[in-house]
């Protein structure tokens, strides 16, 4: 676990305890998701276009309206062995 995310057990602080900052850990938390979400973003606009122009004739973008990705899937442009490449260009 990040020591971060370690609250101290008491008010007592000792050297080996961590003080947390003024933000709550679910704060943190919820901001760090949502850095993820635009980095993922960011590195694959194409699967992103993709998925946007898939969700306009399908629920939820896909074939399968059981399945679902946050924030949205990564496209598949080909396979080899056990490698896929995604549209965006990633093995």
């Amino acid at each position: 676990m990040s020591p971060a995310l370690i609250a101290p057990t008491s008010e007592k602080e000792t050297n080996d305890t961590i003080k947390l900052p003024a933000r709550s850990i679910r704060e943190n938390i919820a901001e760090a998701l949502e850095a993820a979400k635009i980095r993922f973003a960011e590195r694959n606009k194409t699967s992103l276009k993709l998925h946007e122009e898939s969700v306009k004739s399908l629920p939820g973008g896909n074939t399968r309206s059981l399945l679902h990705t946050t924030p949205f899937p990564v496209f598949v442009k080909s396979g080899k062995g056990y490698q896929i490449t995604s549209e965006d260009g990633h093995t």
